[in-house]
């Protein structure tokens, strides 16, 4: 009880505090989240006089069950004093519109950025889908194909991909980027706050300040590799595609590629019926399919 005493007169003299200085650190945080604060000390409070007094007469799951309200208004402050809300910047938006707008292929292609030249929010906002940005959750297989498309190593973690050495995103760190290798992901556009030397990447202008390249061996997304002739291939009937679900109308036979990452959980539709998944083309999907029209669907 003295110990949350105590609490509860420093939570006063905090708020006394922010009265006259509500810029203060402590202010800042206390208008995050002072409802938290009060109630975590009010309920610390009642649980140890409840455990002190009268823990014979209150079930011991109910006093469980105060323990685990109070660990989870302790967390909420904790979060809530670590989110920080900001409008985004107009001229990051102008320049990914700009770069946007020339951008324009027949088809839907995804864009690779070596510099983080299309921060993601303003990127979804134009209507970008990309290959690189921040993402602390990775598939190793989709990292070591990075890896292998741009240049980059795998010896540590990094969030971002690709990592970014000097910690500066737009300083050179050596990109190579792989025509071949990133047009299997359907990449059809590089866009860097540097020029890059890159074989088999067309220049294709500056745009609000960022060089653009055009990749001429950007595969669609979805394509099927014919088994008479290797290496050549031939793009599909009709897509539709959506995160979980994902509709194709194919020639057969060959083998259905689609560029999207392998991951547990998909399943495949072969004419209605169900059929296997396979990975032979790693880290992508693929399906085999027989002679003649084909109607597949994936499914998640």
């Amino acid at each position: 009880l003295a110990v949350f005493g105590l609490l509860g007169l420093l939570l006063g003299l905090s708020f006394v505090s922010w009265r006259f200085s509500p810029d203060s650190p402590v202010g800042a945080g206390l208008q995050r989240g002072p409802a938290f604060a009060v109630s975590a000390a009010g309920l610390g409070t009642a649980l140890i006089w409840i455990h002190s007094k009268v823990r014979r007469a209150v079930p011991i799951r109910w006093q469980a069950f105060g323990w685990v309200a109070l660990l989870a208004l302790d967390l909420a402050l904790v979060d809530l004093s670590e989110i920080e809300s900001r409008p985004s910047a107009p001229e990051e938006n102008a320049t990914v519109a700009e770069v946007a707008a020339r951008l324009t292929p027949s088809v839907p292609e995804r864009t690779y950025s070596p510099s983080y030249s299309l921060p993601q929010p303003a990127a979804a906002v134009s209507g970008l889908e990309l290959v690189d940005g921040i993402n602390p959750l990775q598939l190793r297989g989709l990292r070591d194909y990075m890896a292998a498309a741009s240049g980059f190593g795998t010896d540590e973690y990094s969030v971002t991909q690709p990592p970014f050495p000097e910690g500066d995103p737009r300083r050179p760190w050596g990109v190579r980027p792989d025509p071949v290798l990133l047009g299997r992901l359907n990449v059809g556009y590089l866009v860097s706050a540097y020029s890059v030397e890159a074989e088999g990447w067309g220049f294709a202008g500056v745009a609000g300040g960022e060089y653009l390249y055009r990749n001429a061996l950007a595969r669609p997304r979805a394509w099927v590799e014919l088994e008479a002739a290797a290496g050549s291939w031939r793009p599909v009937g009709k897509l539709a595609w959506t995160p979980n679900r994902i509709l194709i109308e194919a020639e057969g036979p060959g083998r259905l590629v689609i560029s999207e990452m392998s991951y547990p959980g998909w399943q495949v539709r072969l004419n209605g019926a169900e059929h296997e998944l396979e990975q032979g083309a790693q880290p992508l999907r693929s399906i085999s399919l027989p002679a003649g029209a084909q109607q597949v669907g994936l499914f998640f």
